[in-house]
């Protein structure tokens, strides 16, 4: 029987956002949904974080 314990775990490819995202050492994540009508914006406050918007229908 073959000793596979000391292999490495094969490799998962992932796609590009998940690889770039994990170079960032999230600490948190906050979640939210807008439902927003032309026009509009969001305003956040300056702080030291990395915010990741996903629009999922619609122009933007």
């Amino acid at each position: 029987m073959p000793d596979y314990s000391s292999r490495p775990p094969p490799h998962i490819p992932m796609d590009a956002l998940s690889e770039v995202l994990q170079d960032f050492h999230l600490s948190g994540v906050n979640y939210g949904r807008c439902e927003l009508r032309h026009p509009w914006s969001i305003a956040f406050p300056q702080q030291p974080l990395l915010r990741f918007h996903f629009v999922g229908q619609g122009p933007c």
